[in-house]
């Protein structure tokens, strides 16, 4: 049980029920017992049952709850409630700004905040220490600052363009939306952007550790190399000679998104992400989901390249519905005839 929501509720309900399987070991022996028509006492049956429990689970080092541990649970004072809620940019947008100006509608829900769902509201109504609370007002605020810095945002506070950025459902909908306006998107940028904002912790480093083991590969080959005549050489030196030789390229999406930071009194708020070429390699070398795979020697990630693909077509379909741009509707399409081909129940989801 759960005492509902805990910025606005100060009572609730908890059930406390036996575990499944002492409940099924009790009743098996109920049944027993009356197949065997013998008079039996339930209450010696269900202490039989619950003590073989307690004893299994103490041989497990497992917390065991008795009549009196659970009297001291009814009996004791509840602790203080903490939020864990860690608030990003991301979910401060998905969640909604404040508007500067009171209206009457709002001027009315003051005393029931659950009614006026606004991030100020929110954090401002946070089970959590002063300063967790000043933080995310202050991370507030630098979006504040952000938007203003677009026109998004007017002096006041007050949102007056950018409706979309809301829709985005915090998919860092500041850059998107500068993207749009300052730039039409062929497919291939849209695909670029797709994958430059979508992430997977297992796909991304497997990638990353891949062409990190192709330049410590070429610097190990190199280094052995050049200290046949250079005794003294250092892995340092031929790492520059490396980074000069193949210089990291920045796609078009990741300049553009050079240009959007140097706009925003704090890009910090917009950073972290990197560019992917996953999808994009799938469609330029005209590959199929298992051609991707053996390719790439991908047979024990399956799973996750196709929930990083999933994570994609569902970024695609979310700027798609904020922006109705057809580039996007199509990634959709593209991606959900791979996926179809591994999984069949995907089409039903489209």
């Amino acid at each position: 049980g759960r005492a509902g929501r805990p910025q606005f509720d100060d009572k609730g309900f908890a059930t406390v029920l036996a575990p499944e399987s002492v409940v099924q070991d009790f009743r098996k022996e109920l049944k027993d017992a009356e197949k065997r028509g013998r008079s039996y006492d339930e209450s010696k049956i269900k202490k039989a049952a619950y003590s073989r429990a307690a004893s299994e689970a103490r041989a497990k080092n497992r917390t065991t709850y008795g009549v009196e541990s659970h009297q001291l649970l009814v009996d004791g004072e509840p602790p203080e409630c903490r939020s864990q809620t860690r608030l990003s940019a991301g979910q401060i947008l998905a969640i909604g700004l404040p508007q500067g100006e009171k209206s009457e509608e709002s001027a009315m829900v003051d005393s029931q905040p659950y009614l006026n769902l606004n991030i100020k509201t929110v954090i401002e109504n946070l089970l959590t220490t002063e300063r967790a609370k000043n933080n995310a007002l202050s991370t507030l605020q630098s979006i504040t600052e952000n938007l203003q810095a677009l026109g998004v945002v007017n002096s006041e506070g007050v949102q007056i363009a950018g409706e979309m950025i809301k829709e985005l459902q915090g998919m860092d909908g500041p850059f998107v939306w500068w993207l749009l306006q300052k730039h039409d998107l062929e497919k291939e940028h849209a695909v670029l952007l797709l994958e430059f904002l979508v992430d997977h912790s297992v796909i991304s480093k497997l990638f990353e550790k891949k062409q990190l083991q192709k330049k410590r590969d070429w610097i190990g080959s190199r280094l052995r190399e050049k200290r046949k005549e250079s005794p003294h050489l250092t892995w340092e030196d031929v790492e520059e000679e490396y980074d000069e030789k193949f210089p990291r390229e920045f796609s078009v999406v990741e300049r553009w998104f050079d240009d959007f930071s140097k706009t925003m009194p704090h890009p910090e708020l917009h950073g972290g992400k990197r560019q992917k070429f996953i999808w994009s390699s799938m469609i330029q070398d005209e590959q199929g989901f298992m051609e991707y795979v053996d390719c790439h020697d991908l047979a024990k990630e399956e799973g996750n390249l196709f929930s990083y693909l999933g994570r994609v077509q569902k970024a695609a379909k979310t700027i798609f519905n904020a922006t109705e741009l057809k580039v996007f509707e199509s990634v959709v399409v593209d991606i959900n005839e791979v996926l179809v081909e591994v999984d069949p129940r995907v089409s039903s989801r489209l």
